[in-house]
Protein backbone atom coordinates (compact mmCIF):
# COMPACT_ATOMS: atom_id res chain seq x y z
CA UNK A 1 0.00 0.00 0.00
CA UNK A 2 1.18 3.42 -0.83
CA UNK A 3 1.98 5.06 2.33
CA UNK A 4 1.31 9.12 3.05
CA UNK A 5 5.14 10.44 3.54
CA UNK A 6 4.11 14.15 4.08
CA UNK A 7 5.44 15.23 7.78
CA UNK A 8 2.13 16.91 8.42
CA UNK A 9 -0.22 13.60 8.14
CA UNK A 10 1.76 12.77 11.33
CA UNK A 11 0.39 15.58 13.08
CA UNK A 12 -3.01 14.14 13.59
CA UNK A 13 -2.84 10.17 12.45
CA UNK A 14 -2.64 9.18 16.37
CA UNK A 15 -5.83 7.84 16.31
CA UNK A 16 -6.24 5.82 19.55
CA UNK A 17 -2.78 7.09 21.22
CA UNK A 18 -0.79 10.33 21.05
CA UNK A 19 2.04 9.62 19.49
CA UNK A 20 5.42 12.01 18.38
CA UNK A 21 4.74 14.45 15.78
CA UNK A 22 7.25 14.58 13.00
CA UNK A 23 8.28 18.09 11.80
CA UNK A 24 5.66 20.09 9.25
CA UNK A 25 6.85 20.98 5.54
CA UNK A 26 9.42 23.80 5.53
CA UNK A 27 8.12 26.88 7.44
CA UNK A 28 9.01 30.58 6.13
CA UNK A 29 11.86 32.01 7.88
CA UNK A 30 14.00 35.34 7.42
CA UNK A 31 17.09 34.38 5.71
CA UNK A 32 20.02 34.23 8.09
CA UNK A 33 17.61 33.31 10.87
CA UNK A 34 17.21 30.34 12.91
CA UNK A 35 13.39 29.83 14.17
CA UNK A 36 12.54 27.37 16.93
CA UNK A 37 9.53 25.23 16.01
CA UNK A 38 7.29 23.44 18.39
CA UNK A 39 4.77 20.57 17.41
CA UNK A 40 2.59 18.95 19.51
CA UNK A 41 -0.85 18.32 19.92
CA UNK A 42 -2.59 16.92 23.30
CA UNK A 43 -5.77 15.37 24.14
CA UNK A 44 -7.69 14.24 27.17
CA UNK A 45 -6.36 11.03 29.15
CA UNK A 46 -3.21 11.06 27.29
CA UNK A 47 0.35 12.18 28.38
CA UNK A 48 1.76 15.24 26.41
CA UNK A 49 4.25 14.53 23.92
CA UNK A 50 6.07 17.45 22.03
CA UNK A 51 8.81 17.69 19.06
CA UNK A 52 11.25 20.28 19.21
CA UNK A 53 13.11 21.88 15.73
CA UNK A 54 15.02 24.45 14.37
CA UNK A 55 15.11 25.51 10.63
CA UNK A 56 17.25 28.38 8.87
CA UNK A 57 16.49 29.24 5.37
CA UNK A 58 18.37 27.00 2.83
CA UNK A 59 19.64 23.96 5.52
CA UNK A 60 17.50 21.31 7.23
CA UNK A 61 15.32 21.00 10.15
CA UNK A 62 17.24 19.92 13.37
CA UNK A 63 15.86 18.62 16.17
CA UNK A 64 16.55 19.80 19.49
CA UNK A 65 17.32 17.22 22.53
CA UNK A 66 18.93 19.42 24.68
CA UNK A 67 16.13 22.18 25.63
CA UNK A 68 14.21 22.49 29.02
CA UNK A 69 10.54 22.12 27.98
CA UNK A 70 8.14 22.85 31.07
CA UNK A 71 3.80 22.38 31.00
CA UNK A 72 2.01 25.33 32.98
CA UNK A 73 -1.10 25.63 34.74
CA UNK A 74 -3.19 28.87 33.73
CA UNK A 75 -1.89 30.31 36.90
CA UNK A 76 1.49 29.72 35.75
CA UNK A 77 1.92 26.68 38.19
CA UNK A 78 4.30 24.26 37.10
CA UNK A 79 2.72 20.83 36.66
CA UNK A 80 5.76 18.75 34.56
CA UNK A 81 9.16 19.42 33.19
CA UNK A 82 8.80 17.39 30.23
CA UNK A 83 11.48 14.25 29.65
CA UNK A 84 13.73 13.75 26.79
CA UNK A 85 13.18 10.38 24.96
CA UNK A 86 15.66 10.08 22.10
CA UNK A 87 14.68 8.25 18.88
CA UNK A 88 13.84 4.43 19.17
CA UNK A 89 12.85 1.15 17.09
CA UNK A 90 9.05 2.37 17.60
CA UNK A 91 9.64 6.48 16.89
CA UNK A 92 12.75 7.32 14.89
CA UNK A 93 11.41 11.07 16.23
CA UNK A 94 13.23 12.71 19.49
CA UNK A 95 10.36 14.03 21.50
CA UNK A 96 9.66 15.48 25.02
CA UNK A 97 6.98 13.68 26.88
CA UNK A 98 5.18 13.76 30.65
CA UNK A 99 6.17 11.29 32.74
CA UNK A 100 2.98 11.85 35.15
CA UNK A 101 1.10 14.79 33.66
CA UNK A 102 -1.96 13.71 31.77
CA UNK A 103 -4.47 16.42 29.79
CA UNK A 104 -7.64 17.42 30.81
CA UNK A 105 -10.61 18.59 29.17
CA UNK A 106 -11.39 22.67 29.32
CA UNK A 107 -8.31 23.36 31.55
CA UNK A 108 -5.42 25.45 29.97
CA UNK A 109 -2.04 24.70 29.52
CA UNK A 110 0.95 26.53 28.66
CA UNK A 111 4.45 25.42 27.07
CA UNK A 112 7.73 27.06 27.90
CA UNK A 113 10.75 25.87 25.57
CA UNK A 114 13.93 27.36 26.89
CA UNK A 115 16.53 26.19 23.92
CA UNK A 116 20.51 27.11 23.29
CA UNK A 117 21.19 29.57 21.32
CA UNK A 118 17.78 31.09 21.95
CA UNK A 119 17.62 33.47 24.00
CA UNK A 120 14.35 34.31 24.76
CA UNK A 121 11.57 31.75 25.80
CA UNK A 122 9.54 30.14 22.94
CA UNK A 123 5.38 29.66 24.59
CA UNK A 124 2.36 29.00 23.39
CA UNK A 125 -1.16 28.10 25.39
CA UNK A 126 -3.82 26.14 24.14
CA UNK A 127 -7.17 24.58 25.90
CA UNK A 128 -8.88 20.97 24.90
CA UNK A 129 -12.51 21.73 23.96
CA UNK A 130 -15.93 20.37 25.28
CA UNK A 131 -16.26 16.81 22.89
CA UNK A 132 -18.84 16.77 20.79
CA UNK A 133 -20.94 14.06 19.41
CA UNK A 134 -20.81 11.64 17.01
CA UNK A 135 -22.50 9.04 15.11
CA UNK A 136 -22.12 7.36 12.00
CA UNK A 137 -24.12 4.09 9.58
CA UNK A 138 -23.72 3.19 6.08
CA UNK A 139 -25.65 5.34 3.60
CA UNK A 140 -27.02 2.16 1.34
CA UNK A 141 -30.27 0.58 0.55
CA UNK A 142 -28.35 -2.60 0.64
CA UNK A 143 -27.68 -4.71 3.62
CA UNK A 144 -24.21 -6.45 2.21
CA UNK A 145 -21.16 -5.37 0.79
CA UNK A 146 -19.16 -7.17 -1.74
CA UNK A 147 -15.78 -6.50 -2.89
CA UNK A 148 -16.36 -5.56 -6.46
CA UNK A 149 -18.99 -2.47 -4.11
CA UNK A 150 -16.25 -1.59 -1.96
CA UNK A 151 -13.91 -0.87 -4.65
CA UNK A 152 -16.41 1.84 -6.59
CA UNK A 153 -16.67 3.50 -2.68
CA UNK A 154 -18.78 3.42 0.56
CA UNK A 155 -21.45 6.35 1.24
CA UNK A 156 -21.35 7.03 4.64
CA UNK A 157 -23.99 9.44 6.64
CA UNK A 158 -22.51 10.97 9.77
CA UNK A 159 -23.86 12.82 12.64
CA UNK A 160 -22.00 15.47 14.50
CA UNK A 161 -23.68 17.00 17.64
CA UNK A 162 -22.31 20.35 18.44
CA UNK A 163 -21.55 20.70 22.20
CA UNK A 164 -21.90 24.11 22.98
CA UNK A 165 -23.76 26.38 20.16
CA UNK A 166 -23.32 29.17 22.06
CA UNK A 167 -19.90 28.90 21.15
CA UNK A 168 -18.31 28.80 17.50
CA UNK A 169 -16.51 25.09 17.37
CA UNK A 170 -14.56 23.89 14.93
CA UNK A 171 -14.04 19.89 14.09
CA UNK A 172 -11.55 17.81 12.02
CA UNK A 173 -13.23 14.65 10.68
CA UNK A 174 -12.03 11.51 9.84
CA UNK A 175 -12.61 7.74 8.28
CA UNK A 176 -9.89 4.63 9.04
CA UNK A 177 -10.72 1.43 7.76
CA UNK A 178 -9.92 -1.33 10.72
CA UNK A 179 -9.21 -4.09 9.39
CA UNK A 180 -6.52 -7.39 9.81
CA UNK A 181 -4.71 -7.93 6.50
CA UNK A 182 -1.11 -9.57 5.20
CA UNK A 183 -0.21 -7.23 2.20
CA UNK A 184 2.98 -8.90 1.72
CA UNK A 185 2.07 -12.16 2.23
CA UNK A 186 5.17 -13.36 5.46
CA UNK A 187 2.04 -14.12 7.74
CA UNK A 188 2.81 -10.75 9.82
CA UNK A 189 -0.69 -8.48 9.86
CA UNK A 190 -0.30 -4.81 8.18
CA UNK A 191 -0.63 -2.12 10.08
CA UNK A 192 -3.15 0.36 8.53
CA UNK A 193 -2.98 4.14 9.92
CA UNK A 194 -3.73 6.34 7.17
CA UNK A 195 -7.00 8.05 6.98
CA UNK A 196 -9.51 7.15 3.94
CA UNK A 197 -9.82 9.38 0.97
CA UNK A 198 -13.02 10.63 1.08
CA UNK A 199 -15.53 13.45 -1.00
CA UNK A 200 -18.23 15.21 -0.22
CA UNK A 201 -21.70 13.86 -1.11
CA UNK A 202 -22.18 17.45 -2.95
CA UNK A 203 -19.10 19.93 -3.83
CA UNK A 204 -21.61 22.40 -2.79
CA UNK A 205 -21.67 20.85 1.01
CA UNK A 206 -19.75 22.55 3.95
CA UNK A 207 -16.53 21.79 5.30
CA UNK A 208 -12.48 21.87 3.41
CA UNK A 209 -10.90 18.45 2.40
CA UNK A 210 -7.58 18.05 3.62
CA UNK A 211 -4.48 17.11 1.78
CA UNK A 212 -5.03 14.52 -0.58
CA UNK A 213 -8.69 14.25 0.27
CA UNK A 214 -7.94 12.34 3.73
CA UNK A 215 -10.23 14.04 6.17
CA UNK A 216 -12.46 17.27 6.46
CA UNK A 217 -12.16 20.64 8.55
CA UNK A 218 -15.72 21.81 9.73
CA UNK A 219 -16.68 24.34 12.01
CA UNK A 220 -20.59 24.26 13.81
CA UNK A 221 -21.31 27.99 11.32
CA UNK A 222 -22.58 25.34 8.70
CA UNK A 223 -24.83 24.25 11.20
CA UNK A 224 -28.25 26.12 11.23
CA UNK A 225 -29.37 28.06 13.95
CA UNK A 226 -30.68 26.97 17.29
CA UNK A 227 -29.86 23.31 15.37
CA UNK A 228 -27.58 21.14 17.48
CA UNK A 229 -27.14 17.94 15.08
CA UNK A 230 -26.40 18.16 11.89
CA UNK A 231 -25.94 15.09 8.88
CA UNK A 232 -23.24 15.10 6.22
CA UNK A 233 -23.20 12.18 3.66
CA UNK A 234 -19.84 11.13 2.34
CA UNK A 235 -17.89 8.50 0.09
CA UNK A 236 -14.95 6.99 0.93
CA UNK A 237 -12.65 5.05 -1.14
CA UNK A 238 -10.70 1.85 0.05
CA UNK A 239 -7.18 1.50 -0.86
CA UNK A 240 -6.59 -1.26 -4.01
CA UNK A 241 -3.82 -3.66 -2.25
CA UNK A 242 -6.24 -4.08 1.04
CA UNK A 243 -9.37 -4.99 -1.29
CA UNK A 244 -7.37 -7.41 -3.06
CA UNK A 245 -6.14 -9.17 -0.01
CA UNK A 246 -9.19 -8.88 1.32
CA UNK A 247 -11.00 -10.57 -1.52
CA UNK A 248 -10.80 -14.18 0.04
CA UNK A 249 -11.52 -13.23 3.53
CA UNK A 250 -15.00 -13.49 5.35
CA UNK A 251 -14.22 -10.36 7.02
CA UNK A 252 -13.83 -6.77 5.23
CA UNK A 253 -13.01 -5.32 8.59
CA UNK A 254 -14.95 -1.95 9.94
CA UNK A 255 -14.61 1.89 9.38
CA UNK A 256 -13.52 4.19 12.63
CA UNK A 257 -15.18 7.25 12.33
CA UNK A 258 -13.25 9.58 14.40
CA UNK A 259 -14.46 13.05 15.23
CA UNK A 260 -12.00 15.77 16.87
CA UNK A 261 -13.40 18.57 18.45
CA UNK A 262 -10.35 21.42 17.73
CA UNK A 263 -10.01 24.45 18.43
CA UNK A 264 -9.27 27.63 16.57
CA UNK A 265 -5.39 27.30 16.53
CA UNK A 266 -5.44 23.86 15.28
CA UNK A 267 -8.31 24.42 12.98
CA UNK A 268 -6.26 27.79 11.58
CA UNK A 269 -2.69 25.66 11.29
CA UNK A 270 -4.83 22.61 9.20
CA UNK A 271 -6.45 25.24 6.92
CA UNK A 272 -3.09 26.80 6.27
CA UNK A 273 -1.51 23.26 4.93
CA UNK A 274 -4.59 22.72 2.45
CA UNK A 275 -3.79 26.72 0.91
CA UNK A 276 0.33 25.45 0.92
CA UNK A 277 -0.70 22.17 -0.13
CA UNK A 278 -3.15 23.70 -3.02
CA UNK A 279 -0.82 26.23 -4.35
CA UNK A 280 1.80 23.43 -4.77
CA UNK A 281 -0.62 22.46 -7.96
CA UNK A 282 -0.92 26.12 -9.39
CA UNK A 283 2.30 28.11 -9.95
CA UNK A 284 -0.23 31.62 -10.20
CA UNK A 285 -1.19 31.22 -6.22
CA UNK A 286 1.29 32.83 -3.56
CA UNK A 287 0.13 31.00 -0.54
CA UNK A 288 -0.31 32.22 2.96
CA UNK A 289 2.20 32.16 5.34
CA UNK A 290 1.68 28.75 7.68
CA UNK A 291 -0.08 29.65 11.12
CA UNK A 292 0.98 29.41 14.33
CA UNK A 293 0.16 30.08 17.46
CA UNK A 294 3.89 30.21 19.25
CA UNK A 295 5.51 33.20 20.39
CA UNK A 296 9.18 33.84 19.67
CA UNK A 297 8.94 30.83 17.79
CA UNK A 298 6.32 28.43 14.80
CA UNK A 299 4.52 25.66 15.10
CA UNK A 300 1.39 24.89 17.23
CA UNK A 301 0.90 23.90 20.37
CA UNK A 302 -2.99 22.49 20.65
CA UNK A 303 -5.75 20.52 22.35
CA UNK A 304 -8.88 18.45 21.22
CA UNK A 305 -11.19 16.11 22.38
CA UNK A 306 -12.03 13.04 20.74
CA UNK A 307 -15.70 11.20 20.09
CA UNK A 308 -15.76 7.72 17.61
CA UNK A 309 -18.26 5.47 16.18
CA UNK A 310 -17.77 2.53 13.98
CA UNK A 311 -19.53 1.20 11.03
CA UNK A 312 -19.43 -2.54 10.20
CA UNK A 313 -18.76 -3.09 6.34
CA UNK A 314 -21.16 -6.60 6.31
CA UNK A 315 -20.42 -8.76 3.83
Amino acid sequence: MKKITNHLFNFYLACTFVSCIAPAPPLEVPPGESKLVINGTFTNDENFQVVLYKIRTGSEEVYVENAEVRILSEENELLETLTSFPANEKSNIPCYGSVALKAEVGKLYKIHVKAPNFPDSTTAESIIPLPSGVAAGSYSTSNSIEIPDLAKGMFLQVEIEDADILEKNYFHLNFYHLVKVDLNNDGLVDPISDPLRMNKFSPNDPGSLFVENRGILLTDRSFPYPVTKKRFIYKVEFEEEILAALASKDNYGSIRVELRTVNESYYNWMTSKIGQDNSNYNPFLNPDPEYTNVLNGLGLFSGFSTKTDTVVIRK
